[in-house]
């Protein structure tokens, strides 16, 4: 199984206010605010695995400066629905908000709100290519690239992406050369990876990267957390591998706390309504009304 991930990150400093916004949205929509016993996960628990389960659940925690980090049970309540959350939530804080989906490190969503409600959803979700897509909208090679197209979340995210935010690594993994009697496609093949190379090597290059051997046609590379987030920005982002983004983004918008950005905050302590390892932090869950 590959890497999951799903978090908000919201331009916000102040991540009590931000818990505070969700508090009321949610309350608004109809939902009852609990203070659940620990309990023990079901195998296929709904908190986990159902799109609108009975119980919601939210951590709250500070960031990187000027973000607060949010994890939710299930993983992208704040994504569902005609209004999303997310969008409600933008809009009551007056900021940029954007959550980062990775599916199964093959595929990534990334869904962005402005101050002014306008979203924008771009890359895609590999088990349901139509996730979040407005009514209409096809998948091209356009939209399945998942980049920063909010004025004001591009904004935001090139601020955060001056701050030095530590390193990341990847591999660069180059294609040998093999017998010209191979099947064409096989041939096509090796030949788009190495262009996938050529051009990440490049982009590495420029960017200071630190190369060492790993194994045969295979280089370690380390570089800037900052960097592999801002080509974000870029029309068409180099490709460098999912668990790396995943890492740059942790390590970007979490800060201090990036080790409790990823999803056993909320498979493990929200679905099991245990406390959470990060403080200070605040936990909300929320009932259906029955």
């Amino acid at each position: 199984m590959g890497l999951w991930e799903n978090t908000a990150f919201v331009a916000s400093g102040d991540y009590v206010r931000v818990a505070d916004a969700i508090g009321k949205i949610v309350v608004d929509e109809g939902r009852l605010a609990v203070t659940p016993a620990p309990r023990t996960r079901a195998q296929y628990d709904d908190m986990q695995y159902k799109e609108d389960p009975a119980r919601w659940g939210f951590a709250v925690f500070p960031g990187a400066p000027g973000w607060s980090v949010i994890k939710t049970a299930s993983l992208e309540i704040l994504l569902y629905g005609s209004e999303p959350k997310l969008k409600k939530l933008a809009q009551a804080l007056e900021c940029p908000a954007f959550q980062f989906n990775a599916y199964d490190s093959d595929s990534i969503l990334l869904f962005e709100c402005d101050a002014a409600g306008a979203t924008e959803v771009s890359g895609y979700c590999s088990q349901e290519i139509e996730r979040y897509r407005r009514e209409g909208e096809q998948l091209t090679e356009e939209t399945a690239t998942a980049r920063f197209k909010n004025p004001d979340v591009r904004a935001a995210v090139a601020e955060a992406c001056r701050r030095e935010a530590g390193t990341v690594t990847g591999l660069l993994i180059e294609p040998p050369n093999r017998a010209s009697n191979l099947d064409p496609r096989v041939q096509k093949f090796d030949e788009g990876m190495r262009q996938m190379a050529a051009t990440a090597r490049i982009w590495l290059e420029r960017a200071d990267a630190e190369f060492a051997p790993f194994s045969t046609g295979a280089q370690r590379w380390r570089v800037s957390a900052s960097a592999v987030v801002a080509r974000w920005l870029d029309e068409r982002p180099v490709h460098l591998g999912f668990d790396t983004d995943c890492a740059a983004f942790r390590s970007v918008f979490g800060g201090e706390n990036a080790e409790f950005a990823d999803n056993l905050i909320s498979v493990g302590n929200l679905v099991e309504h245990h406390p959470l390892p990060v403080q200070p932090s605040r936990v909300l869950y929320f009932d259906r009304a029955t």
